[in-house]
């Protein structure tokens, strides 16, 4: 039985940038899709451009929406506390990794 994590936070120094719009916030967005985050995580992000949370936020939810391979769905972004995505089901057989490269399914 896999113990449960504390909560954590990750900074992204520079989070108005590129490498956050393309690839630190689409990685985020997967992991909290696959349940690999631990319950209390928070993102802080800092950045020289002066914006506003909401205007953050709103920039993440369509960085998201544009690079991700699984973007949201819906008009807006998750709320926070509403309880993670739901599962959805796969269709055909599972693929699984083979050696060190592969990745194992999350405790439920």
């Amino acid at each position: 039985m896999a113990k449960e994590l504390l909560p954590q936070a990750a900074v992204i120094f520079g989070a108005s940038g590129d490498l956050t719009k393309r690839k630190l916030l689409p990685a985020f967005w997967h992991l909290w899709l696959q349940r690999r985050l631990p319950k209390g995580f928070a993102l802080v992000g800092y950045a020289r451009s002066a914006i506003t949370s909401e205007e953050f936020r709103q920039s993440a939810f369509d960085d998201i929406t544009k690079f991700a391979k699984h973007p949201p769905e819906g008009e807006s972004a998750p709320i926070e506390g509403e309880g993670g995505p739901r599962r959805r089901r796969r269709r055909g057989r599972r693929r699984r990794g083979r050696g060190r490269g592969g990745f194992k399914r999350p405790p439920e």
